[in-house]
């Protein structure tokens, strides 16, 4: 997989050191740990000492671990701005997000007005709503999707716990975060006795993951691990420096993960302090909704995007509109908060695949069709404990202005039909299988706007000659004079010092 921390600042106009990471190779960026020492108290790899190279001009690899690459770009030199993440920014978090008075997560002031909240969310995207009567699925009156009683078997504990009590709904939307953290202060801000007395431990370890919140109960008990959404990776320098301080508070018992998805992770937070760390999350633009269970991931792509002397397509805006899509622009999507499974999507931008469009559900492929730009479309990779699917080609292309609607199909086609049973047997692929892939693109194509699909290009825009590239060493980038260096995180782990120095780095 590969990961990326892209650093930009309001767009590329005014970033001098895009970051990029990848989970190919190791080594520190300053001084990351000292030999033999865990990177914390949960440690999960030793760091172990680096290797000097002999290579001029290279960077010595540690043998474990995530990448990382800094590149140089000059201000100016990309004339499309590029947002950070799919949270719109703006004066007031509050009128931003339409959150209700004295809350931090977006939803309205009470329950009457989930309905009229929900449907503006998703207004602006002007998708195509398609009812089936033989979907296992239906649109409850505040707008959220609940599964038929009639497929309520077979099932699984995280069908059951949906079930119950819709995550989205009153985690989010009703404020159940906020009122757990608020139980807890209350209680002298005793998590155990808190957690004891709790009447479903539900909300504490699962339904706080549609805010982006991870109780870890057995490896690191009354701490969470918070996962945000970063598309393409990108991020910048500001708000790394601000994810350090966060890391920074926690003490010993933070850090921070650059994931497989180019992503990060900040790990150790109490949950009586989320809701005021999500906050300055959002305040900079960085939103961590619907990062967990059975929602969709991170969106990637090329995490040499902007400067990459390959580049076929720019993908950092396709995923931060799919993004978008996703996060309903930061105020929860509830059209696709209740999926069967996980689902994950990606832009590919180059030759080298580092997005790795064949273990995607959704994979993007440029190709050109009539002499307009757009992309021909795989479906239904993934990898399991049981089986490992190679993506397979729809036999459609739709147009760049399509992207996010060609999501919203696949997604809802999913949502409508995918299996709740075996966890093992829910990922889109066996969806695909049982329906037939003929009959799942007649499927997804009824979804789209004009209620059809264009058949796919022959032939898409990467240059299979090319041979795949290291991240490791000095790159030149496509803007002349310039070049990116490939650096190394081992295991992908950060402290708060290694993303300060990182931030200051981006600023230099």
């Amino acid at each position: 997989g590969t990961d990326l921390v892209h650093d930009t600042k309001h767009g590329l106009e005014n970033s001098r050191f895009p970051v990029v990471c990848s989970t190919m190779q190791s080594l520190p960026l300053k001084s990351l740990l000292p030999p033999g020492k865990p990177a914390n108290l949960t440690a999960q790899v030793a760091v172990k000492q680096p290797v000097p190279s002999n290579t001029a001009g290279s960077i010595s690899p540690l043998t474990t671990g995530a990448g990382l690459a800094v590149a140089g770009v000059l201000a100016g030199v990309m004339a499309r701005k590029v947002k950070t993440n799919a949270v719109a920014s703006g004066p007031s978090v509050a009128s931003e997000f339409g959150v209700a008075t004295g809350r931090v997560f977006p939803g309205p002031k009470d329950a009457n007005g989930l309905a009229a909240f929900n449907k503006e969310t998703m207004a602006k995207y002007g998708l195509t709503d398609v009812q089936k009567d033989d979907a296992h699925v239906f649109r409850d009156a505040d707008g959220y999707y609940q599964v038929k009683e009639q497929f309520h078997k077979p099932t699984n504990p995280f069908e059951r716990l949906k079930l119950a009590k819709d995550a989205l709904k009153h985690t989010v939307h009703l404020g159940g975060i906020e009122q757990m953290a608020k139980e807890i202060t209350a209680n002298g801000g005793d998590f155990e006795a808190w957690d004891k007395a709790h009447p479903d431990p539900d909300d504490v370890d699962h339904r706080p993951k549609y805010a982006g919140l991870f109780h870890r109960r057995k490896g690191h008990y009354g701490r969470y691990m918070m996962r945000l959404k970063l598309p393409n990776g990108v991020v910048s320098s500001a708000q790394m420096r601000h994810l350090s301080g966060i890391v920074a508070d926690l003490g010993e018992d933070g850090c921070a993960d650059i994931t497989t998805r180019q992503n990060m992770q900040l790990r150790g937070i109490e949950l009586k302090d989320a809701p005021d760390i999500v906050e300055g999350c959002m305040k900079l633009n960085m939103s961590t909704l619907q990062s967990g269970l059975d929602n969709v991931r991170n969106a990637t792509g090329n995490p040499l995007a902007g400067f990459d002397p390959h580049e076929v397509v720019d993908t950092r805006p396709f995923t931060r509109d799919i993004q978008d899509y996703v996060t309903g622009g930061g105020r929860g999507n509830p059209e696709i908060s209740n999926l069967g499974r996980k689902w994950n999507v990606c832009v590919v931008g180059g030759p080298d695949f580092f997005e790795h469009p064949d273990i995607n559900d959704l994979a993007f492929i440029p190709a050109d069709l009539d002499g307009k730009p757009g992309f021909n479309i795989l479906v239904g990779g993934f990898i399991s404990s049981i089986r490992a699917a190679e993506a397979v080609p729809l036999g459609a292309w739709v147009p760049e202005t399509e992207v996010v609607a060609l999501t919203h199909a696949v997604i809802t086609t999913f949502r409508d039909y995918g299996h709740r049973g075996n966890r093992q047997k829910t990922r889109m692929m066996w969806l695909i299988d049982e329906m037939g892939l003929d009959k799942f693109r007649a499927e997804v194509a009824c979804r789209m706007p004009s209620g059809e699909l264009a058949l796919e290009a022959e032939t898409d825009k990467i240059d299979t000659s090319i041979a795949r590239r290291s991240y490791l060493g000095v790159h030149k980038q496509k803007q002349e004079g310039l070049n990116w260096v490939g650096v190394c995180v081992p295991g992908g782990r950060l402290q708060a010092e290694d993303m300060k120095d990182m931030a200051d780095g981006c600023k230099r």
